[in-house]
């Protein structure tokens, strides 16, 4: 984080994200793929770069998710797309063991029965916290496992509150608003693809694939299916840089939703 005087800190890696994804839709739209694609390997090995260094590796891994996917649907080559992947996947590989800590959470995560009340004390009582919700839950205010229970309740792992206090229920009402997105998002990314119009086309699907990828990581991370991680769940964690980006994304791709596709094949 960068903190200016009084000013609210500001997470820089969570403006990169977006930069990247506008600058590859950009970049790989215009003609000259094969040049272009190298520059924009290079340019997202980088940035990763910056964010791991920062060690925040969680949110470098679904940096590096997002920029696959936007550099796969932009039509480049296999060839091109097996680079990026070595490129990109063995660091990645060899980054998760340099640290103690990430060693520690891949192995409590394999291992969860190891330290029940330290490494995954979080996870633990959070899927206790999963499972008494039930059905309908307890009741929005009423959950007892936010009063001390599980840490970061507030950010990272307040999926685990949000099901204990509206059950399978709630859960229901937030992949049905997931999948909305998903398709809204998608849909306006196809449109435009099919008018010709490469940078709104990758532009919205960069966005989407963003907000899902980080919804999906925050609730596998909460529900024991991925080793614990730092990834906000997007509008509902508390964090001021992360929501302010992910209703920029929001605004942005409602944009892209807005324009004619004959309109944004000219503009």
């Amino acid at each position: 984080w960068i903190q200016v005087g009084s000013l609210p800190s500001f997470q820089p890696s969570e403006l990169m994200k977006d930069s990247v994804v506008l600058f590859l839709a950009s970049f790989l739209s215009r003609p000259g793929k094969a040049y272009r694609t190298a520059v924009s390997i290079a340019v997202v090995a980088l940035a990763a770069m910056l964010i791991v260094l920062q060690r925040d590796y969680s949110t470098a891994v679904v940096f590096l998710l997002v920029s696959f996917a936007v550099i796969m649907v932009s039509q480049v080559s296999m060839h091109h797309i097996a680079l990026f992947s070595i490129a990109i996947g063995v660091p990645s590989c060899v980054f998760l063991f340099t640290e103690p800590y990430r060693i520690r959470r891949v192995v409590s995560f394999l291992f969860p029965s190891i330290d029940p009340t330290g490494l995954n004390w979080q996870v633990h009582n959070s899927l206790q916290a999963i499972r008494s919700g039930g059905l309908f839950g307890k009741g929005l205010g009423n959950g007892t496992y936010k009063l001390g229970s599980i840490p970061e309740v507030q950010s990272d792992f307040i999926f685990a509150s949000f099901m204990e206090e509206t059950g399978m229920f709630g859960m229901l009402i937030l992949s049905a608003l997931l999948i909305t997105f998903a398709v809204l998002g998608f849909r306006t990314a196809a449109r435009h693809k099919v008018f010709g119009n490469t940078f709104i086309s990758v532009t919205a699907f960069g966005i989407t694939c963003m907000i899902l990828w980080q919804a999906l990581v925050n609730i596998a991370v909460v529900t024991a299916l991925l080793p614990p991680t730092g990834i906000p769940l997007p509008f509902f964690s508390q964090g001021g840089t992360n929501l302010f980006m992910v209703l920029a994304e929001c605004g942005l791709l409602y944009r892209c939703m807005l324009l004619p596709p004959v309109e944004a094949s000219h503009g």
